[in-house]
């Protein structure tokens, strides 16, 4: 039960999440998709 490939899976696993969750967390803010979406509008409505 004590295996070092137990052991690196769980330590990958763990590095995974926290490492994902950290930029996807700050990166999206409100004001951020917001403007998109308006200046997507925006640039169609002038075509």
């Amino acid at each position: 039960m004590t295996s070092p490939h137990e052991a690196h899976s769980l330590k990958q696993v763990s590095h995974s999440p926290p490492v994902l969750s950290v930029p996807f967390d700050p990166r999206p803010p409100e004001p951020l998709p917001e403007e998109s979406t308006v200046d997507l509008k925006g640039y169609l409505n002038t075509l």
